[in-house]
């Protein structure tokens, strides 16, 4: 693979979900990126070859856009992505996975993507990074989400609540209030099962152009790092 190719891999999502949203053809389109090792290339004979993509973390790219349908985010990336690219794009926490059923690890967190960061040249690089590490620590989602993680559920919800009132309706921030709600007072850390199969939400494949896709043609039209 090219070097930086988790970075190339978040860009081309970032540009297509600004295409999809001027062209106004299609409707909700979920996107992941994942980075991890898998089979890429032509399969089959020397009679028919088709181009594919395998392996488990493929599998779990192909989840990840269901999820974005059911979270209503349109890139979602995993935990080895996001610490890999952190600094260069505007990312955050939306969830945490239960991988046993995906033969992963024992869980890891989801984060959407939302923008790419601007890199400034030079020494100011680093001012610039020390100012948005300082801005993220008193950010009130962040604190919600850090919060969340380490099971203060009291602590999470009213961090989210306190975005919501600021930056005013958003569903992520609502949904993890909800949540931390629910689990106070709970020992049980949050995990979402992720199930074996999971297909789309009812209409969705309807809206975005195409009617039942297979998992091989869900996998090529995912973003996915290799």
């Amino acid at each position: 693979p090219q070097r930086g190719h988790a970075r190339y891999a978040c860009q081309c999502a970032l540009r297509l979900r600004g295409e999809l949203a001027r062209c106004r053809v299609f409707g909700p389109v979920n996107m992941a990126v994942c980075t991890a090792e898998m089979v890429v290339g032509h399969l089959g004979t020397s009679q028919q070859l088709y181009y594919n993509v395998l392996g488990t973390t493929a599998d779990l790219c192909f989840m990840l856009c269901s999820l974005g349908a059911r979270l209503r985010t349109s890139i979602l990336v995993m935990g080895e992505t996001y610490s890999e690219l952190q600094d260069q794009f505007v990312m955050r926490g939306v969830d945490v996975l239960d991988l046993h059923a995906a033969g992963g690890a024992e869980c890891e967190e989801v984060y959407e993507l939302m923008d790419e960061q601007e890199t400034p040249e030079g020494e100011e690089w680093m001012y610039t990074l020390s100012d948005r590490e300082s801005a993220a620590k008193e950010d009130p989602y962040e604190k919600g989400w850090r919060a969340f993680l380490d099971g203060d559920y009291e602590a999470a919800a009213a961090h989210f609540q306190t975005h919501v009132l600021v930056k005013g309706q958003d569903d992520c921030a609502q949904r993890l209030r909800l949540q931390a709600e629910d689990l106070i007072g709970s020992r049980k850390p949050y995990r979402r099962k992720l199930p074996t199969e999971w297909d789309p939400l009812p209409g969705v494949a309807l809206h975005a152009g195409y009617t039942a896709p297979s998992p091989a043609l869900v996998h090529r039209m995912s973003v996915t790092d290799l």
